[in-house]
């Protein structure tokens, strides 16, 4: 069955055990979602996650659920109206130094963690799909999400000119410019403007992720926040992974590109470790 459109979110983080499958999808329909990618930064504990969240039988009442756990992609239709709905599985990675973050669509388990140049390739080779992740702020933990030095600013343009076509840059939703721009010394409000030229001067395609960061069902409300749109008309429900990958490396998509609220962003910021890094 082709399918005329995907509203995609492709940066959800569930954490804990209080979410479900079923919250997920709930929260998509209700914000006219069709795709969400779910992302976690540690392969076993996404491991751990993922058996807890789909294992349900309330979800099974509502859901025909198919997977195709090569493509890590779920399919889900439901019983009463029909609608297909997909998560594809992935993860956050970095390389060991933490200089980077890649979204790592539809590919789970890295090996290679010595470079960001060999995460890539390696998610390559796998079939995801590679995207910088707030190319402009500084990933590493000691420096607590502030904007990255001239230096990386060279090594990103480099990395991004090495892969033309084969990776994606991305939008932040969470990157707020005027919390940024009241934060003390090495933040500034620039970083999702200076990601967009980037990707304008290197003809790359640009992403809108809302960055959800969700450890209760209320907290999935934001969901699709930021998003693309996929409007072909084309779409093979079956192979939805290499559809999504041809589409955002061809550029045939729509952003939406929209920060979360305020009080989204600060209770994302109180669940998180950032004050208890050094």
């Amino acid at each position: 069955m082709k399918i005329q459109k995907l509203a995609c979110d492709l940066q959800v983080h569930p954490f804990g055990n209080k979410i479900k499958a079923i919250d997920i999808l709930r929260q998509m329909e209700r914000n006219g979602l069709d795709l969400v990618c779910l992302l976690d930064f540690s392969w076993h504990k996404l491991v751990d996650l993922y058996t807890v969240m789909f294992a349900n039988e309330e979800l099974d009442f509502y859901y025909k659920v198919d997977m195709n756990f090569s493509k890590k992609t779920y399919r889900f239709i439901n019983k009463k109206t029909r609608k297909r709905l997909f998560i594809i599985l992935g993860r956050e990675v970095a390389p060991l130094d933490q200089s980077w973050h890649i979204l790592s669509i539809g590919v789970t388990y890295i090996q290679n963690l010595h470079s960001v140049e060999g995460i890539i390739d390696e998610i390559l080779e796998k079939g995801g799909i590679p995207i910088f992740d707030h190319p402009y702020v500084d990933a590493c933990p000691s420096h607590r999400f502030r904007d990255i030095s001239s230096e990386k600013e060279l090594e990103l343009t480099h990395v991004c000119s090495k892969y033309l076509n084969r990776i994606a840059l991305e939008w932040n939703g969470l990157l707020i410019p005027w919390v940024r721009s009241i934060m003390p010394n090495g933040y500034d409000d620039l970083a999702n403007k200076k990601t967009s030229v980037l990707a304008e001067i290197l003809r790359m395609p640009l992403v809108a992720t809302t960055d959800l960061h969700a450890w209760n069902r209320r907290m999935l409300k934001p969901l699709g926040t930021a998003r693309i749109v996929i409007s072909s008309g084309n779409i093979d429900e079956n192979n939805a992974l290499d559809c999504l990958k041809r589409h955002i490396l061809e550029g045939h998509f729509k952003t939406n590109k929209k920060y979360v609220s305020f009080l989204h962003f600060l209770e994302v910021f109180l669940h998180s470790d950032w004050l208890k890094r050094k």
